[in-house]
């Protein structure tokens, strides 16, 4: 990724998020100190699919990652009760490659 570049990837991994559990997107300390982050997207109990990461470089030079590299981390939380409305939105179930945003109209 060039300077100032932000770019859309997908995780390796299919997740599947049961009603009772979500999670956090985090960034990883070894890229935050090259200044790449990632946006903390919040993963909402319920949602399942590949996940598409949004990613920034903000620092001054070219980062480049290999294929399978890991770029962020994800924090899972239980919650104390399964939630009465798990998600079931317009990202349910994302394909294996990256999704733009989907704007709903009205």
């Amino acid at each position: 990724m060039l300077s100032g570049e932000a770019a859309l990837a997908s995780t390796m991994e299919r997740f599947v998020l049961p009603d009772n559990i979500c999670g956090s997107v985090m960034d990883k300390s070894t890229h935050a100190r090259a200044f790449m982050s990632v946006f903390n997207t919040h993963l909402d109990p319920g949602w399942e699919g590949w996940l598409t990461v949004e990613l920034v470089n903000h620092g001054g030079h070219r980062i480049e990652f290999e294929a399978g590299a890991p770029l962020c981390q994800v924090k899972f939380e239980w919650l104390d009760h399964p939630t009465i409305l798990p998600y079931r939105g317009k990202y349910q179930d994302q394909p294996n490659a990256p999704v733009a945003a989907r704007v709903e109209v009205a």
